[in-house]
């Protein structure tokens, strides 16, 4: 086997692996900053047990004002939850996950 086949079969093996561990997402519609964290949680990731960690009344928008202490705000210390909050946060405010994680990370910087 020449080694350039070899390298496209190890790619391909490579994506099939990480397109396996990631769970998809569920195609949610109409959610607003006001929207509860929690229900949109449990419909875009069903298979993730730890969502019903979340707290039922917190919204996008307490999350965004509770970055600094996001973990107390959801209720939850899982960073896969709080990184897909992140990222649909980001998504609400018209804003990259990177904008968020970096708010939460360096709030000094947007005081």
């Amino acid at each position: 086997m020449n080694i350039k086949k070899h390298d496209e079969e190890i790619k391909k093996i490579r994506e099939e692996f990480l397109s396996a561990l990631k769970e998809p997402e569920v195609k949610t519609t109409g959610e607003t900053l006001d929207s509860k964290v929690k229900d949109w949680y449990l419909c875009a990731f069903p298979s993730d047990d730890m969502g019903n960690d979340i707290d039922s009344e917190v919204t996008f928008s307490d999350v965004y004002k509770g970055l600094e202490n996001v973990y107390f705000t959801l209720n939850c210390c899982d960073s896969i939850i709080r990184e897909r909050v992140f990222e649909k946060l980001g998504e609400l405010l018209g804003k990259s996950y990177d904008y968020v994680y970096q708010r939460w990370l360096r709030p000094e910087l947007y005081k």
